[in-house]
């Protein structure tokens, strides 16, 4: 009985198995087998690979392994075998791309960098719907392709409705987190057919965003090199004003973006250098999104994320001046640009028309804000504008144009800007040439003076006048080196102090020895000194467009002892919600605005009023080119002087239908001015080309600037005096409760006493106005 038993069980068992194979089988085909990523916090629990690249690719099958990129895309191990085995076919391919990679960068060169680099699907964004799709990674995207696409161009069997009402990938969305996104990205990422690679030539391709395998910035000559004269939007060796490190963030970005560190870093110069570029290609045009999108050919889903920094660096940089300045006109819609986070009752009021007040205004309106500008006198311009004078110039000096907004303004509008170069002749006052020789070691020893007054400085507290420090150590220098100085020497030494009297707008007697360069360290303009030759009022009036302006509107009393501001003007009241005082210093010291409370004394007490005043000659010919040729300056070292300040250079200012000089008076020489007229101080400056030039002519036209003496200025610029201690032209510029704000050379600490610093604390106000009326983010 037992024999025959058995074979039935075991047949009964085999059975059973059977059953269950059968029924596996069916539940293999009914659940897919996969692998989520295994990489912590990845949300891929059923990832795709995009790579495609071998033909054993399991799509979005199982593998034994998921490569990790970002929370979107994953490759698998079959297309990281076939790269990466010595006998498959992409092993040549990718050992070709590391070679590229090894010779012009020095970061991360293994499989997974290649597939992001090269294999990574683009993400573009459609014209019409603003969805985003993923195209071929064989797609040529440039800024062509980009500024063009449509949904059909991968849809391409539908129609143009049918192909934008598509659904948009899951993956877009999870792009937009801003803070997690970032997160789940595994390697760095690299900018192809960078439109900065002519400006970091000089640089590791891949330490500035660059792809080290895009050989399109190849074909660019050694050596760092300008695409645009005037423009330069990165700092190399030694700190430039309004430029960046190509590298690196600056020390002010790291406040504003902390978290771009690490391989996040690349991205945030990716978006910022490409943005400093494209101003510095086109300064008449804003820099906007789209235009910034169409230059960041990056493949794979952080493109899309991108785009969400791209508008923080927009207006971060445009609210600090480094792009989107001056005059250049505004697009219709801004999308940078956040709204007010409330309703705005009353305007921001700003007291002064000259070009700080004006640079405010022009900001703030292109940011939404609305402005009132109350100017005291019948036109806008304040000391930028020659009343009264029928020259075409302002005849304004620039010292410093790279990136200078000056210079900005007047490309914007086409001013032309002449170029001042290093040649400065000097002749005495007798028409004897001064060799270069002499004129070489005599500056030397002016500046090694200074040198030394900077060394000291470190370890003095009593401060002291310049002049009085100066005489001193000339002085000192020639009692223990044995050497002496004959008269012309002396007379050399009096005219570089003459030039600095101008440059501090004061006699040296009064001004800080202890302080008087206090922005010498801080990153200045560089490039060659220019001479602006066009009318400034144009440059005035554009920046004035579509502002409202009160002209004869002299403000004297300012009252923000309430949560809104009164501010008095004659029988006139205004109310404000903040206000910007631009007035010159010397109209705060008189007292002229009645402030309810009173201003800390400091903002009348920290800096000093300077005075220089110019005078402009106007001749039937050049009388002075066949002696110092093509030199557009030209030095007068006086002997027959008593004092110092007299028409120390003078400024070949002509254009080809006028010649016309330039000259200035500075110093104790200002005394003598106030007690001529201006057809005396016209004739004492003709004598002096005469003693210069024996055929100088009388002119046929000439104006004397009276600033010292004119309503509502009553100076030219500021400086700091004795005592005053470092922090006067800080202390100038700091608000009042946020209320009261302060613009004017006057308050800019690293460029004082310069138009240029008068625009650029205008900027300032209005970036600090900006954040207060708006949440930004």
């Amino acid at each position: 009985m037992s024999a025959k038993k058995a074979p039935t069980r075991e047949a009964a068992k085999r059975k059973s198995t059977a059953n269950n194979e059968d029924s596996n089988i069916k539940s293999h085909k009914a659940e897919k087998k996969v692998r989520p990523c295994s990489k912590t916090s990845c949300p891929a629990t059923a990832p795709i690979c995009f790579a495609r690249s071998s033909q054993l690719c399991c799509g979005n099958g199982y593998t034994s392994r998921w490569y990790h990129i970002t929370a979107g895309e994953h490759f698998c191990n079959e297309c990281f075998e076939h790269f990466y085995r010595s006998y498959k076919d992409g092993y040549d391919i990718y050992m070709s791309w590391k070679r590229l990679w090894t010779q012009y960068g020095n970061t991360d060169h293994s499989i997974r960098s290649y597939m992001v680099d090269q294999v990574l699907p683009y993400w573009v964004e459609c014209n019409l719907c603003h969805k985003w799709r993923s195209v071929f990674r064989e797609t040529d995207i440039s800024p062509k392709f980009l500024k063009s696409y449509v949904c059909t161009k991968v849809l391409k069997h539908q129609s143009q409705a049918e192909a934008c009402e598509a659904p948009e990938d899951f993956r877009v969305e999870m792009t937009k987190e801003v803070y997690l996104w970032p997160i789940h990205i595994s390697c760095n990422q690299y900018l192809k057919n960078s439109i900065y690679a002519p400006y970091v030539r000089d640089f590791v391709l891949d330490s500035v965003g660059i792809s080290p395998s895009d050989t399109s910035v190849h074909k660019y000559p050694d050596g760092v090199f300008e695409v645009r004269p005037y423009m330069q939007p990165f700092q190399y060796d030694d700190p430039i004003a309004l430029a960046l490190p190509p590298d690196q963030l600056s020390d002010e970005e790291l406040l504003y973006f902390p978290e771009f560190h690490g391989i996040y870093l690349r991205y945030y110069l990716i978006i910022r250098n490409t943005i400093l570029v494209l101003w510095c290609l086109d300064v008449k045009s804003y820099v906007t999104l789209d235009r910034v999108m169409t230059y960041i050919n990056l493949r794979g889903l952080s493109r899309i994320w991108l785009t969400l920094h791209v508008q923080r660096l927009l207006l971060f940089l445009t609210l600090k001046g480094y792009i989107n300045s001056g005059v250049a006109s505004l697009p219709k819609d801004v999308s940078f640009i956040q709204g007010l986070a409330e309703e705005q009752k009353h305007p921001v009021i700003i007291i002064g028309g000259g070009i700080a007040g004006l640079s405010a205004a022009r900001q703030l309106t292109n940011l939404g804000v609305k402005v009132k500008v109350l100017e005291a006198g019948s036109q806008i311009g304040g000391r930028a504008v020659d009343r009264n004078s029928s020259f075409p110039t302002q005849s304004y000096l620039v010292v410093g144009c790279q990136n200078n907004p000056l210079v900005v303004m007047c490309k914007q509008l086409d001013i032309p800007i002449m170029e001042l170069g290093d040649s400065c002749p000097l002749l005495t006052d007798s028409g004897e040439v001064i060799d270069d020789k002499t004129d070489r070691r005599m500056q030397f020893h002016f500046e090694a003076m200074l040198d030394i007054n900077k060394q000291l400085c470190k370890d003095l507290e009593k401060d002291t006048s310049l002049m009085d420090r100066f005489t001193h150590l000339h002085t000192q220098f020639k009692d223990e080196s044995g050497i002496n100085f004959d008269k012309m020497e002396e007379h050399l030494l009096q005219f570089h102090m003459s030039n600095l009297e101008y440059a501090c707008g004061s006699s040296l007697d009064a001004v800080s020895a202890l302080h008087w360069d206090q922005n010498e360290d801080m990153p200045q303009f560089q490039g060659p000194p220019v001479m602006l030759q066009g009318d400034m009022k144009a440059v005035l009036d554009r920046l004035a467009e579509g502002i409202d302006v009160c002209n004869d509107c002299k403000v004297t009393g300012v009252d923000y002892s309430g949560k809104d501001i009164l501010v008095s003007a004659g029988s006139e009241e205004f109310t404000a919600s903040k206000v910007i005082v631009s007035v010159p210093l010397s109209i705060l010291k008189a007292g002229s605005i009645q402030f309810t409370p009173a201003l800390p004394d400091y903002k009348t007490s920290s800096l000093g009023i300077g005075h220089v005043e110019k005078v402009l000659l106007k001749f039937e010919s050049p009388f002075w080119k066949d002696r110092v040729k093509t030199s557009n300056m030209f030095g007068c070292v006086q002997t027959g002087f008593s004092f110092r300040g007299m028409f120390d250079v003078f400024y070949d200012i002509s254009n080809k239908e006028e010649y016309m000089l330039s000259t200035f008076i500075s110093g104790k020489a200002i005394e003598t001015l106030r007690q001529k007229s201006d057809k005396e101080v016209a004739d004492m400056c003709v004598e002096c080309l005469k003693n210069m030039f024996k055929d100088a002519s009388f002119p046929t036209a000439f104006y004397v600037s009276r600033w010292y003496s004119t309503a509502d200025i009553g100076m030219a610029y500021s400086f700091i005096p004795v005592n005053a201690g470092a922090n006067a032209f800080n202390n100038m510029q700091e608000d009042v409760q946020e209320k009261i704000y302060f613009a004017g050379e006057a308050t800019h600490s690293q460029f004082p006493q310069t138009l240029t610093g008068a625009y650029m604390s205008g900027v300032r106000e209005a970036e600090k106005i900006y954040r207060a009326l708006v949440d930004v983010t």
